[in-house]
């Protein structure tokens, strides 16, 4: 033997010893955290154990904080691979026994496992750690079929084979269906030959008796009273450990579970790096299996989001995605994805060492199905009704009134045990759910009782009595935070109701919900959806002119005024107060006055807007109601602000102020810290404004406000610009414009732009400014905003000022005259950038040819303003 042979397995030993000091771990410390104990650690140091090598890489490597493709990486591994096949080959000293004649007798009671096994770090170090722990001695591996709870179990398992010295086994109990066969599946594992004078479970207690054993026991749901064999074995041999893979827990005291969830997918909105990507898990093994079936098959830019969309759509269930590859040899990943919506449950994996409840995923889950009880299954079905989950209460409402509480709720526990349905629990309200694969599946089972009308029927009906609960809580309150996470849980479903009701002739309840949940959808940005909703309900049905119609004209002139189309919100404004006025509604009436001032003030007409609110504001105060009282007053403060009444408007919004944290409202807290930023900027106090901003945003994303945050981060942008930080301004206005354009609100948009080109100009990347205000103006021009088209006009001078200075002072002409007639001033701290732009201009003309186009643009039209400044 060489001398290189004989020190080999020291070597590795010393390497080992010298990384595990140079991350200043420990023996037990690097035991924990790779699931070993101190004595097998010492072993591996002093060159007495043959290191495993998918060990190393999954466990060694990033304890010691090594990068696997490092260069100490490799010499590590090289070294291990050595010292394994030595030691393997050699007797060990301490032992007096080869490795070579055990390893054979443990090895071989393991099969190996049948596909591709990647991920799940996690999970497989706490599973070695319970199983290096001498106190426990019963784990359970739990979760839905197809999981991949068997793959995990082995894998496991055969890392603990080679690093222990018990006896370890794998029992098959796919075939047994009591404690019975159980035990003889057990017997047949151990090779133990029945004794017609001895019991089985004797015989079996006897030979794991002879040698610390480590048995797994697969498939264990279908199995009545498993859980007293398990309790006997484990109560009459103290050496022996179980790892069990089941649908559902034992619940046996000793037991410790590892509830297994899908693999992690990617985000479809935001995918990372290719590198990144690959890493994902359910992306790294879908890569894996669609190259065992197409060895060609690159990750690329190309296919990067079909691949990743194919690993959403299966909720990266580790058979879904098998079966997936299995068909990759047909199809590209597109054409795969589209197979996929259309053939996924009966899409089938070869292979005939598979399980047949593994030949499709329809087959996995009628395995699941069948250990289910009738009740349960019934259950089951009605639940694939709901598309984005569902509480207690939802259920009881929706599943039928022939379920007591109690009854439902055992019968959620036990689709929970058998992991057909996950539960999410949040500080506020657990709610339960199924993976897509399953409702899909379930759904097929649902449509053999022909109940689905009358399952959406309760559905809508719930969803109308829950929009209406949280009708008040989000027009003010700490609550309203609370009242929008719950309604965008179960957004999804308002859909599926909606839809419902467009199609089978329940319209007028459909606008009933649609009265009551446009203030959600006007807080989440969801503008042309809720539009969308009503006016098709609308098209296709004479709704009653009744207050529930009234309430849903009024939240969808709400929604158009935030588009900007206020010919379309004032209509509906109209026929609301008709409808309130004919039934004495004076909340109704005090309300849709308000809105229609808020559709003055913003086409420039402030005195018929103020009218409005003082109409509006008795109205409100004659019912006592605060939370109308408080926004009439802060639409006037705005009303105000707008025309730079500094100080009425502080006024009113210091009175706001007080009325909004007597009422606890955070939401409106937060606007006026808008609105006193706003004042204080505009006075020059900086840090004053600053702070209010700050304020503004800190609250509007701790109660997820899109909107007020999005206007918070303009403001500070503002700020920036103000002390010369244009860098920090766009830091500012970029995320501001992603939040706008998910929302759809077009008004902020064309402001918006004016901000973010007016940051690129100071930063002398002028090309970009001007697209940035030529944006502006043509969107403002579209939707009739006249802040907009002023903005863009002026925007656009200032980039034209050397190049066409005639031109330019035209254009500031025109703006100039639309601020004046539309009612529009230039607030104080915008005059400074406003006089540089004029001063600019007069600095390329003379003051005769200033004059002169200054009178021409005074005379131009809307329309030759516009295309003047586009055309250049």
């Amino acid at each position: 033997m060489t001398q290189t042979a004989v020190n080999s397995p020291v070597a590795f030993g010393k390497q080992l010893r010298l990384l595990r000091r140079r991350a200043r771990l420990t023996q037990a410390e690097l035991g924990i955290a790779v699931g070993y104990s101190d004595a097998q650690i010492c072993r591996l140091e002093t060159g007495r154990r043959p290191p495993d090598l998918t060990t190393l890489i999954a466990l060694f490597l990033p304890a010691l904080d090594i990068e696997a493709q490092s260069h100490e990486a490799q010499h590590l591994l090289e070294l291990a691979a050595i010292a394994r096949e030595e030691l393997i080959a050699e007797p060990s000293q301490n032992n007096h026994v080869s490795f070579n004649q055990v390893l054979p007798a443990l090895a071989s009671h393991l099969p190996s496992p049948t596909s591709y096994f990647l991920g799940r770090g996690a999970e497989q170090q706490r599973i070695l750690q319970w199983l290096n722990n001498p106190t426990i001695r019963l784990i359970s591996i739990v979760g839905l079929a197809g999981i991949g709870k068997t793959q995990l179990g082995l894998h496991c398992l055969h890392q603990f084979a080679n690093q222990s010295e018990q006896q370890c086994i794998f029992v098959d109990l796919v075939t047994a269906n009591d404690p019975e066969s159980m035990v003889q599946a057990i017997n047949k594992a151990l090779e133990v030959s029945e004794s017609p004078d001895e019991h089985p479970l004797s015989l079996a207690i006897s030979q794991l008796e002879h040698q610390p054993s480590c048995l797994l026991l697969d498939n264990c749901e279908q199995i009545q009273d498993a859980s007293r064999v398990i309790s006997q074995l484990l109560s009459e041999v103290p050496t022996l450990k179980l790892i069990v893979t089941s649908q559902l827990a034992l619940r046996l005291s000793a037991e410790h579970v590892l509830q297994l969830t899908p693999l992690a997918v990617p985000n479809l909105l935001a995918l990372p790096p290719l590198a990144e990507l690959a890493q994902i898990e359910a992306m790294a093994l879908l890569l894996a299996r669609l190259q065992v079936h197409n060895p060609k098959l690159e990750l690329t830019e190309k296919n990067a989001l079909a691949l990743a969309a194919l690993c959403v759509r299966v909720d990266g269930v580790p058979l879904a995605l098998e079966l997936v590859a299995a068909s990759g040899r047909l199809f590209d990943p597109d054409a795969l994805l589209s197979e996929l919506a259309s053939h996924f449950l009966s899409m089938r994996r070869r292979g005939r060492d598979l399980p047949s409840r593994h030949y499709s995923v329809t087959t996995a889950l009628a395995w699941s199905y069948q250990q289910l009880d009738s009740a349960s299954q019934r259950l089951f079905d009605r639940l694939s009704v709901f598309v984005s989950g569902w509480t207690v209460e939802a259920a009881l409402a929706v599943c039928g009134p022939e379920y007591e509480r109690h009854e439902l709720i055992e019968q959620l526990n036990m689709l929970l045990d058998h992991s057909l349905i996950q539960q999410q629990t949040s500080d506020d309200s657990t709610r339960m759910s199924m993976l897509t694969m399953v409702r899909t599946f379930a759904q097929e089972q649902a449509n053999k009782h022909a109940e689905h009308d009358v399952l959406m029927s309760r559905m809508l009906n719930y969803l109308i009595e829950l929009a209406q609960q949280a009708e008040q809580p989000l027009r003010s309150g700490n609550s309203q935070a609370m009242w929008i996470q719950r309604l965008e849980a179960e957004h999804d479903n308002i859909r599926a109701a909606l839809n419902w009701a467009w199609q089978h002739n329940a319209h007028q309840r459909g606008i009933r919900l649609v009265g009551y949940l446009w203030r959600f959808w006007y807080m989440r940005g969801y503008l042309r959806e809720g539009r969308r909703w009503f006016e098709n309900l609308l098209i296709s049905h004479e709704p009653n002119p009744d207050v529930d119609f009234a309430r849903a004209l009024d939240g969808v002139g709400i929604l158009a005024w935030r588009q900007s189309d206020y010919h379309q919100a004032e209509q509906w404004y109209q026929q609301a107060l008709a409808i309130y006025q004919t039934t004495q509604h004076t909340a109704g009436q005090a309300q849709v006055l308000g809105h229609l001032g808020l559709v003055a003030m913003d086409t420039g007409a402030y005195a018929q807007a103020a009218a409005y609110y003082e109409q509006s504001l008795p109205l409100y105060q004659a019912i006592e109601d605060q939370s109308g009282v408080v926004a009439t007053l802060h639409n006037l403060g705005n009303l105000y602000c707008q025309q730079s009444e500094n100080q009425r408007a502080s006024q009113l919004y210091q009175e706001c102020l007080q009325i909004y944290q007597q009422m606890g409202d955070q939401s409106g807290v937060a606007l006026i810290a808008l609105g006193l930023g706003v004042i204080a900027r505009d006075e020059q106090r900086l840090e004053a404004a600053q702070a209010s901003f700050e304020q503004s945003l800190s609250l509007a994303r701790e109660l997820g406000d899109d909107w007020n945050e999005a206007t918070a981060l303009i403001n500070l942008g503002n700020i920036a610009m103000d002390t010369s930080q244009p860098k920090l301004g766009l830091a500012h206005y970029h995320p501001a414009q992603q939040i706008f354009e998910r929302l759809g609100d077009q008004q902020s948009l064309c402001l918006l732009h004016t901000r973010i080109a007016n940051a690129h100009w100071v930063l002398g990347e002028h090309t970009q400014a001007q697209a940035g205000y030529r944006q502006c103006l043509m969107l403002s021009h579209a939707i009739g905003f006249d802040p907009g088209i002023v903005e863009g006009l002026e925007g656009l001078s200032h980039c034209l000022s050397q190049t066409l200075p005639t031109t330019a002072a035209q254009l500031m002409a025109y703006a100039a005259q639309m601020r004046s007639t539309k009612g529009y001033p230039i607030i104080p701290a915008d005059e400074p950038g406003y006089n540089q732009i004029v001063q600019e201009i007069q600095g390329h003309l003379s003051t005769t040819a200033w004059q002169q186009a200054y009178q021409q643009g005074q005379q131009l039209s809307l329309q030759r303003a516009v295309s003047l400044a586009l055309a250049n």
